[in-house]
């Protein structure tokens, strides 16, 4: 019995042996991936200097949910030349005034005119909305940009005035959770946040922070000894930060603006009366 009991403690031993290697060799190649998927990734920092709002803080930086592409309705909006600009402009066929750079540009101009500050990442417009901000009578194309693996980054808006379509940039924490009647959330910090709608009023005003009407909001000031106090606005009026959280929430229940998947069929699609 001996030597068939040392024969079994061999086969064992080999048995052993052999898990042992093949569970050693996973785990280098779940290593080896894992720094392969890093290593592809930017680097920290690179794009978080740009706009703080990345996707390790931003709990809603999740894709858009695109929707199944609807025509506008035209008994909505009386602007028809100004739709049609704006389609034009989508469609690459039409120059729009760029703000931030103070010149113009068509679609593809403005594309490869971002800046990642030198790290080579794929500036991408995702996703397009049609919304009137204002409540002109023409309605604005709001698009959703990405930067690398950054999604949600920020919006391009684009506004028709006087036979001319310009461009906002917008980041995250200043436009972000649009609803279909224009309004949107906006945010400094934790107490310097709110509903707002856009103001174009300001002719020749391209700073966007400036442009943004405060509806139902909250602020905070410091006196000298750095103590912080915050004062509620609800439709502009003093409020308690009851009613402030109360509006809020009321303000949460609106439909959300409907986004389509920036394709050439679907701006054919919802500009189909245009």
């Amino acid at each position: 019995m001996k030597p068939t009991y040392i024969f079994l403690k061999l086969i064992v031993a080999s048995v052993s042996c052999f898990f042992l290697l093949m569970l050693c060799a996973c785990a280098d190649n779940a290593s080896k991936s894992e720094s392969a998927v890093t290593a592809g990734k930017p680097s920290s920092g690179s794009i978080a200097a740009a706009d703080p709002q990345n996707k390790s803080d931003n709990p809603d930086s999740s894709c858009l949910a695109a929707n199944a592409a609807t025509p506008l309705d035209s008994s909505e909006y009386s602007d028809i030349s100004g739709i049609r600009a704006l389609k034009a402009v989508l469609q690459n066929d039409k120059d729009f005034y760029v703000s931030e750079k103070n010149m113009y540009m068509n679609l593809s101009q403005y594309i490869q005119s971002y800046d990642s500050f030198g790290e080579n990442l794929p500036f991408i417009l995702e996703k397009f909305s049609v919304v009137d901000l204002d409540d002109d009578g023409c309605p604005e194309v709001i698009i959703s940009q990405a930067v690398g693996d950054y999604e949600s980054y920020g919006f391009t808006i684009l506004h028709y005035d006087n036979g001319m379509v310009c461009s906002y940039d917008m980041g995250y924490r200043s436009f972000n959770s649009l609803k279909g009647d224009g309004t949107f959330q906006f945010s400094g910090d934790e107490w310097d946040c709110g509903i707002g709608r856009i103001d174009f009023s300001g002719k020749g005003n391209f700073d966007m922070s400036k442009l943004i009407y405060r509806i139902t909001y909250c602020e905070s000031s410091y006196n000298a000894n750095g103590a912080a106090t915050v004062n509620f606005y609800v439709n502009k009026e003093s409020a308690t930060e009851d009613d402030f959280d109360k509006a809020e929430s009321e303000w949460s229940s609106l439909p959300d603006a409907k986004w389509y998947d920036f394709t050439d069929s679907n701006v054919e699609s919802v500009f189909l009366e245009y």
